[in-house]
């Protein structure tokens, strides 16, 4: 943990994209370098799951409950091999679209970090939000977790536009697939 870490979270989420490209044209001593930021954010993620409990105490019916059950136990005991095969996963799918801009894998796989770590962080703020601030708002907490899959799929398109700069339609038909 060093001060490279706040140099990198700003752009990581302000500006999709940025710290890959920024690491493909060898700019790397300012930031920090994706897989240990990577490691960084899933620690804090895990961390975060782990010791907040949503929907403690609040009113919510039977059925809301055992889907909340389900989630804690597939949360608790699976979300982190999830998320060790999507990292490279993703990266294949990501390459086998783009290999025509890079033909090494490396930048795929880089694009793969930056872009799951701001996924685990996007999915860290959306648990703090439903476990401390909205538990008793199941409808908002929907709400809520929609904005986060579209804020998801526009960070998604503005940091293919940025790393791989196809044209818009391409790019548009690419990230729907992907």
């Amino acid at each position: 943990f060093d001060s490279k870490i706040f140099r990198s979270l700003s752009p990581l989420i302000l500006r999709p994209g940025f710290l890959t490209t920024e690491y493909l044209i060898g700019r790397r001593v300012r930031y920090i370098p994706p897989l240990r930021l990577y490691i960084f954010i899933s620690i804090i993620f895990f961390l975060i799951f782990k010791f907040s409990n949503p929907f403690s105490g609040s009113v919510m019916n039977q059925d809301n409950e055992m889907t909340q059950d389900i989630f804690d136990y597939f949360a608790d005991n699976h979300w982190h091999k999830v998320f060790f095969i999507l990292l490279p996963l993703f990266a294949v799918v990501i390459y086998l679209f783009y290999r025509k801009t890079y033909k090494d894998f490396l930048p795929h796989f880089i694009f793969s970090l930056h872009f799951h770590s701001f996924l685990l962080l996007l999915l860290s703020f959306y648990k703090v939000i439903i476990s401390y601030i909205a538990t008793e708002f199941y409808t908002f907490n929907k709400f809520f977790f929609g904005s986060v899959i579209i804020a998801y799929h526009i960070y998604l398109f503005y940091a293919l536009n940025r790393v791989f700069n196809s044209r818009k339609g391409v790019l548009v038909l690419k990230g729907v697939v992907i």
